[in-house]
């Protein structure tokens, strides 16, 4: 696991412990209040849930940082020029950066400030003093990411292991079920149907029956399970209302947010206010539910008759796992009932505009407020004006330009960590390079291409791109055979840097590389280089199985603009996939190469609309028989795609014969505006 992906992990768990108890928190004390309705209860400890997991993810991926937050890992502050703004962070989101330190600091020296200050001005500029020694930081870096990647694989782990443990226990809960039968018969199956109307219910909702349950639970989406005693000793008053509770039940998707509120429990154990949401939402959605019955049945007597009655049959086990039974929390039982004969029934429902509005303004307050934990920290950067260089007439200076020039000592700091024991701290200092563009680095970043660790290979080959420096060209060829398939890839990206200062042959040799992302990166670098000795190594490559290969290597063609490579592109227009089909017509267009009639007829009755697209454009460029103006015309009224029925009023406006224009008049009656308009504007320029 890379060092980057488990500091985001730490970092996202840590955010997340910090969100979660804010939100569990207070909903744990807004729902104390007695005045809060179930439904009230319901929606916040639902929005605690959920926007522990959301507000995490939108903070650490947009990058923001509240008041109060903290950091696994933090750059080293360092001057800069304030006409150029380099960054010392590593070439990818997340790796760890670095900074020099000071010129004492390297040396293990406290200058006095007077002497300090001197040598700063015989430099022609000031630095500013590092928060800690350059070295230090980076050990203690390592020995955190050794720290962070124990917790996170045992949070890993056990989240594992408590999920895996739910699911063999919902599994085992369904074995229990396997035996149910279908109820068809009786007058349920009709009282099911009439709730289902009343309650607004689109969906078919199956009735089963079995005799391993003691009391009715919804399952899933669409099913409600009742023990078979239920179908015979409750009177008609007592079922209806035990399907009304029951289908209240999945109206509310209970069974799913009962199943998505254990997991949440189990894999982010180290919450326990977890726990406490999934036993409330548990609770309200039983009052909640009996309210719904009870007021479209029209009283709770029948309900809470049913619920005593229940309550007789319930001697089995439970099922093993939070399900929306009418009467699995037997502790809830008494006080239902009661409420039920009292007829104390709630306030309705929040509205969906209601929760909306309340879910955005708390989960934009908790965003932009709640504090965060990052996996890294970005420096502050003290910015100073760059005097200007003597003899400079009205241009920006060299040194303005070229932070190898502003901040030497910074540049050799980093150049002297490509040494370091540690492959994180040198894969950071080769990014940082590449990113300051050093171009003093760049020796030492082609000795850095052998280094035993490809992660840092790979780094110094991305610098070495973002340098664009000629003396790396020969050096990145070589490592385009490096058996990393990371580090090739990220070599050839470094190439395409160049263009045409790269030969064609080390490249051509990587078209028969096994990743297809490798040779795809080959043949767009050859065709930008624009070598003709590349034209029959990417014909062969048209063969290749990958039709993203395939397509790329016509694109290559195209740019080459060798007229001789039709024979080769003209079979790709019965390729299997459509886009290498519609990319195939672009090149043959491109190289003006003429399709035969029969060839374009196929293609513009092609069955994607890209390609036939496409096909009208060739079209477009010749003057079309008659034959392709009456396709023309078909495909102007009605051809599926808007686009291709526009573009084949176009290609009628170029073709001038008697046919075309009377096409374009029956044009003028089509039923898309497009059309009509393309239609009367070619009219209107014809002769």
């Amino acid at each position: 696991m890379s060092d980057t992906i488990v500091r985001a992990t730490m970092a996202w768990l840590l955010t997340y412990a910090i969100h979660s108890t804010l939100f569990l928190g207070i909903a744990a004390l807004l729902t104390r209040r007695p005045q809060v309705t179930a439904p009230m209860r319901d929606f916040a400890w639902k929005l605690a849930l959920v926007g522990g997991l959301v507000t995490p993810t939108v903070q650490l991926q947009g990058g923001l940082a509240p008041i109060g937050s903290v950091a696994l890992a933090r750059s080293v502050a360092v001057p800069t020029a304030s006409r150029a703004k380099p960054s010392l962070a590593g070439a990818r989101q997340g790796e760890p950066t670095l900074a020099a330190p000071s010129e004492s600091d390297r040396h293990g020296l406290a200058l006095p400030g007077a002497e300090r200050d001197a040598k700063s001005g015989a430099r022609g500029e000031v630095l500013a003093e590092p928060r800690s020694p350059a070295a230090a930081d980076a050990a203690a870096r390592a020995e955190l990411s050794g720290l962070t990647l124990g917790v996170v694989i045992g949070w890993g782990a056990a989240a594992f292991v408590l999920a895996v443990t739910y699911v063999a226990r919902r599994l085992i809960m369904v074995g229990r079920l396997t035996t149910r039968q279908a109820v068809t018969e009786g007058q349920m199956p009709v009282m099911l149907d009439s709730l289902r109307a009343a309650f607004g219910l689109r969906m078919r909702v199956h009735l089963t029956s079995a005799s391993t349950i003691s009391s009715p639970v919804a399952l899933g989406l669409n099913e409600i399970c009742v023990p078979d005693a239920a179908l015979t000793d409750l009177d008609a008053e007592q079922q209806r209302g035990l399907l009304a509770h029951e289908l209240a039940h999945l109206a509310r998707r209970d069974p799913l947010w009962l199943d998505a509120a254990s997991l949440i429990e189990r894999v982010f154990f180290f919450q326990p206010l977890n726990r406490l949401a999934r036993r409330e939402l548990q609770h309200n959605a039983e009052y909640i539910c009996d309210d719904w019955a009870a007021t479209r049945t029209g009283s709770g007597e029948p309900l809470a008759r049913c619920l005593a009655r229940v309550a007789e049959w319930i001697e089995a086990s439970p099922l093993g796992v939070p399900v929306a039974g009418m009467a699995e929390q037997r502790s809830m039982l008494v006080s239902r009932i009661a409420r039920l004969l009292e007829e104390k029934t709630m306030l309705p429902a929040l509205s969906r505009v209601t929760k909306a509005v309340a879910s955005l303004l708390v989960l934009g307050t908790v965003i932009a407020a709640a504090p965060s934990v990052h996996g890294t920290l970005p420096a502050e950067v003290v910015q100073e004006p760059v005097p200007a260089a003597r003899g400079d007439s009205g241009r920006e200076s060299d040194a303005a330009k070229d932070t190898v020039e502003q901040d030497p000592v910074i540049v050799a700091a980093l150049i002297e960590r490509l040494g370091d024991t540690n492959a994180s701290v040198r894969r950071a200092a080769a990014s940082s390079l590449g990113n300051l563009k050093a171009r003093k680095a760049v020796p030492t970043l082609i000795t850095t291409l052998a280094d035993k660790n490809r992660e840092v290979r790979a780094a110094a080959a991305d610098a070495l791109g973002n340098i664009e420096d000629d003396r790396a060209i020969a050096p990145l060829l070589k490592v385009i055979g490096d058996e990393s398939p990371e580090v090739r890839e990220r070599a050839l990206d470094a190439l395409g840097r160049f263009e045409h200062d790269v030969p064609a042959a080390p490249i051509i040799a990587v078209l028969s590389d096994p990743r297809p992302n490798i040779r795809q990166r080959a043949a767009d670098i050859l065709g930008n280089i624009g070598d003709r000795s590349a034209v029959a190594p990417l014909v062969k490559l048209l063969k290749d199985p990958q039709a993203d290969v395939r397509r790329e290597a016509l694109h290559a063609l195209e740019r080459i603009k060798d007229p001789s490579v039709a024979s080769a592109v003209l079979p790709m227009l019965g390729d299997e996939n459509a886009d290498v089909r519609g990319t195939a017509l672009g090149t043959l267009r491109e190289l003006r190469v003429p399709i035969a009639e029969a060839t374009l007829m196929k293609a513009l009755e092609d069955a994607s609309h890209d390609v036939r697209q496409r096909a009208v454009e060739v079209v477009k460029d010749q003057a079309p028989s008659a034959a392709l103006v009456a396709v023309l015309k078909k495909m102007m009224l009605e051809d599926t795609n808007s686009d291709v029925r526009e573009s084949a009023v176009e290609a009628l406006s170029e073709a001038r014969s008697p046919a075309a224009r009377e096409a374009l008049r029956l044009a003028l009656n089509s039923p898309d505006a497009k059309v009509r308009r393309a239609a009367a504007e070619a009219l209107g320029n014809r002769p």
